[in-house]
C-alpha cells in the first residue's frame, strides 16, 4: 500500500515507509515526508532564533562569542531586506547591513553599499 506525504503529495511505495512519520501541525496529526519533517524543523530553528535574537547586531554578536546554541551558519535567520543572490562569505542581512566573513574570526558588519562596491 503507498503512503502519501500529506505536505508536498509525494507517494512513498510499501517499502518506503520509513520516510513517512506522523507529525501534530495545528493539533492535527499528519503523515510527513523525511524532507518535509526537515524543512519545517529548520523553518521552526529559524524562528526560534530570531526570536531569541532580534535584530542583526544579536545575532552578530552571538556568532562573535561562538553561542552553541545557533543553528548551523547555513541555516541563519535573515532580517528583511532583498535576497542576496551570492551569498559567499554572507551569512545574514537586514535591509541596509550584512554579515560578512569566511569565519568566527574575521566577522564584520558591513553595509551593503560597501559590499557592493568591494565586490567590483
Amino acid at each position: 500500500m503507498d503512503i502519501e506525504c500529506d505536505k508536498c503529495g509525494e507517494v512513498f511505495g510499501e517499502g518506503f515507509h520509513r520516510y513517512i512519520e506522523e507529525v501534530e501541525v495545528n493539533g492535527e496529526v499528519e503523515e510527513h515526508c523525511s524532507s518535509c519533517r526537515a524543512k519545517r524543523c529548520a523553518e521552526e530553528l529559524e524562528t526560534e532564533t530570531r526570536e531569541r535574537l532580534p535584530t542583526l547586531i544579536d545575532l552578530f554578536n552571538a556568532m562573535k562569542a561562538d553561542d552553541d546554541s545557533l543553528p548551523r551558519w547555513d541555516s541563519l535567520p535573515t532580517y528583511g531586506g532583498d535576497e542576496i543572490t551570492d551569498t559567499e562569505s554572507v551569512w545574514s542581512w537586514n535591509e541596509t547591513h550584512m554579515i560578512v566573513g569566511d569565519g568566527q574570526c574575521d566577522l564584520e558588519i558591513v553595509s551593503r553599499e560597501d559590499w557592493n562596491n568591494r565586490s567590483k
